[in-house]
C-alpha cells in the first residue's frame, strides 16, 4: 500500500491545483476569476478534507491503545 508520505503529497497536489489556476488568472485579470474558482474549489476542498483526515490519523490511537481500551 501507499505509505503516509505519498498521501500527504496527493493531498498537497490537489490544493496547489485547486488554488494554482485562480491564483494564475487572478494576476494577469479578475475576470475570470469567478468562473474558475467554481470550478477550482472541488479539487481545493478534497485536497483540504484529505490534509485533515491524515492529520488526525496521524494525532489519533494506535490500534494497540485501542485494543487495550476495549479490554
Amino acid at each position: 500500500g501507499a505509505g503516509p508520505e505519498t498521501h500527504l503529497a496527493a493531498a498537497w497536489l490537489l490544493v496547489v491545483l485547486g488554488m494554482g489556476p485562480v491564483l494564475v488568472s487572478a494576476m494577469g485579470s479578475l475576470a475570470g476569476v469567478v468562473s474558475l474558482s467554481a470550478i477550482s474549489v472541488i479539487p481545493l476542498i478534497t485536497g483540504l478534507l484529505y490534509l485533515v483526515a491524515a492529520a488526525m490519523v496521524r494525532n489519533g490511537p494506535s490500534p494497540d491503545q485501542i485494543r487495550a481500551a476495549a479490554a
